[in-house]
């Protein structure tokens, strides 16, 4: 900011007028913000995103040659000020009094950088002096559809306005809802009329989790999104949204940062959808509040808006991909499992680290106590690092009673025969211990919260029984990534145990969220009534068909950690634990996982992993183009 006021900045140098000095007392300016201005220059972005370092001010759009011409006109260099003010937004801080002075004389200085001034008041209204900022610092705000002849040259200033509209609406808010105010209403309004429908609801609550845990929304569901037919094409607000998701996309594509033809019609698309917003006269400071909230709350459009100018004219700042894990469950293990660990691992190496030279994290969910012997009783056996990851002591220690079945049939909870293990088969009855079920339960919705996969994307998980049977040729892992495969599977089948009570729980909450079934191929009770219709029988007729649920096994399956915490599947997963499936009827895991295929994704989003291995008595063999296979699964004679 220094640098922008007193240009040429030098160093350990900053001059104020005698009148701040006076007001600043005795307090030595920071340099903090001065250091940071001073790092590398953003280069003006022109129309069409073309980078104009250097170029002739003639040839700017008159909005941006106003501020690239202050620096001989005025005294205003606007290119550090625009480093500093991102600094100050992206913190959403601004403590320094000496800071403060210096944006309050940038705003007293005579120019026609619209950009730049709109984001320094805003900046200033944030920060009121003696306190935060309340609605009464709102009125007369920026109206962003009017700072420039569009939102692309807004975007392309390159300065963070939307960023801080948003920061002075969120403090505002605040202040509002501390005092029991009722401003909100245009909130209220915008999700209980034309977006009052299942899909704006569910892309809305997608877009909001998405931006608050990684920055970025799938494109699948705003083009999904866009191309309904239903109530959903009136929601103007949710609808620019998606144009928004699809502009950063592409903005985010290109390596060296700008904007090209395809984002700025997807910016265009959504500007003309929010000027359908606009009042019909000339906007004043009490109808551009309405509006200017409505870009925020519900439809966190400023936010999307912010991130696509950050993307435009800071490439440098693009987020990080998430890695790629290895997920495997290793609690409380008997010497059984201990065994078949270490000979799993032995051969996880062989066939899958080495042959691939990949390290893949070994993300280990396990009790606090085992934690602490996985450095020394693991890691040994692998290559790749061994990260535990500690289950919560609520998960292991919940309610759970046993689940057994006589005859596979038969079946109850709290009724297992005494025995050491997780699971087995004593005298033709089939059990399964409370901790075997508290695992899968957890497996089924918990574990993907888990902080240890916070930096993991693709993964896939393994049983510790399970076997490779042959070296990999390509790495899976980094196929999935690249695919956009959200799950993927080893083998499916129809399960016959343990489903009571769980296909009508199911397809109960897909009828409350409006959600049909996309994916035939992972429904098991929509074959059977196929195949009931060419018999010409009722499938009432058949009960265990009316039962029936399509499994993804467990024993290896994988996908993108991102689509197992999104709303979506972790509203299921309550839904149904709700109903306490796991503890009454021995629910599995894997029964969500053939949900998930069938209901939630596309069958472009589900892919079959290829691998040559063994679980139990199942067993694939990929060899030269060839899959021959053997499943046994469905036999009411094995468990899972």
């Amino acid at each position: 900011l220094a640098r922008a006021l007193s240009p040429p900045f030098a160093a350990g140098h900053v001059h104020f007028s005698s009148t701040a000095a006076a007001e600043l007392g005795d307090q030595a300016p920071s340099m903090a913000v001065a250091r940071r201005a001073a790092g590398a220059s953003i280069a003006l972005v022109a129309s069409l995103g073309a980078a104009v370092a250097g170029a002739a001010v003639a040839t700017l759009p008159p909005s941006l040659a106003a501020c690239a011409g202050d620096a001989e006109a005025n005294g205003i260099d606007w290119s550090s000020a625009r480093d500093a003010l991102w600094d100050i937004v992206e913190s959403r801080s601004l403590q320094d009094d000496a800071a403060r002075m210096e944006l309050a004389q940038l705003e007293s200085r005579q120019t026609s950088c619209t950009f730049g001034m709109a984001t320094i008041d805003t900046i200033l209204r944030v920060n009121v002096p003696g306190g935060e900022a309340s609605w009464g610092e709102v009125g007369g705000l920026p109206d962003p559809l009017h700072l420039g002849s569009s939102l692309a040259e807004v975007v392309a200033s390159g300065f963070p306005i939307f960023g801080a509209l948003a920061w002075l609406l969120d403090v505002a808010r605040e202040s509002e809802e501390a005092a029991g105010a009722s401003l909100m209403e245009a909130e209220e309004e915008e999700l209980a009329g034309a977006c009052a429908n299942a899909a704006s609801r569910e892309f809305h609550t997608l877009l909001e989790h998405h931006l608050r845990e990684d920055g970025s929304v799938p494109t699948l569901y705003a083009l999904q999104y866009l191309s309904a037919q239903g109530p959903e094409r009136d929601c103007t607000l949710g609808r620019a949204a998606a144009f928004l998701v699809l502009a950063l996309a592409r903005v985010g594509e290109r390596s060296h940062g700008g904007a090209d033809e395809e984002s700025l019609a997807l910016l265009r698309s959504a500007e003309d959808l929010l000027r359908q917003k606009e009042p019909p006269s000339v906007p004043s400071a009490s109808s551009v509040l309405p509006l200017l909230w409505q870009m925020h709350r519900p439809w966190p459009l400023l936010d999307v808006l912010h991130m696509i100018t950050r993307r435009a004219t800071r490439a440098a700042v693009l987020p990080k991909a998430p890695g790629s894990c290895l997920l495997i469950i290793y609690a409380f293990p008997t010497d059984e499992i201990k065994r078949d660990t270490q000979e799993f691992l032995k051969i996880l190496e062989r066939y899958f680290y080495a042959p691939l030279g990949v390290s893949h994290p070994l993300v280990v969910f396990t009790d606090e106590a085992t934690a602490a012997t996985l450095a020394r009783e693991l890691q040994p056996s692998i290559s790749a690092p061994v990260v535990p990851a500690v289950i919560p002591q609520e998960e292991l220690s919940r309610h759970m009673p046993s689940y057994s079945c006589v005859d596979g049939i038969d079946c109850s909870s709290g009724a297992a025969p005494a025995s050491g293990a997780h699971r087995g088969v004593v005298n033709k009855t089939q059990f399964w211990s409370p901790d075997y079920l508290r695992i899968s339960r957890y497996t089924a919705g918990p574990l993907f919260l888990h902080p240890a996969l916070d930096a993991c994307g693709a993964f896939i998980k393994l049983d510790t029984d399970f076997y490779l049977t042959a070296p990999l040729a390509s790495d899976p892992l980094e196929e999935l990534r690249r695919e956009g495969t959200r799950l993927a599977y080893w083998q499916i089948h129809v399960q016959g145990q343990r489903q009571a009570g769980y296909t009508e729980a199911a397809l109960s909450f897909l009828h409350e969220r409006g959600m049909k079934i996309r994916n035939i191929a992972f429904y098991a009770r929509g074959r059977f009534e196929e195949k009931a219709e060419k018999l010409g029988i009722l499938l009432s007729e058949v009960p265990e068909a009316l039962e029936a649920a399509t499994v993804i096994y467990g024993c290896l399956f994988g996908g993108d950690i991102r689509f197992f915490r999104e709303p979506l599947y972790q509203d299921f997963f309550r839904y149904m634990d709700a109903l306490q499936g796991f503890e009454q009827a021995g629910w599995s895991n894997q029964f969500f996982l053939g949900t998930a295929a069938a209901a939630f994704l596309y069958p472009s989003q589900v892919r079959r992993l290829y691998i040559s291995g063994r679980h139990q008595e199942s067993k694939i063999d990929v060899a030269n183009g060839n899959v021959t296979e053997y499943l046994t699964g469905s036999s009411k004679s094995v468990f899972r």
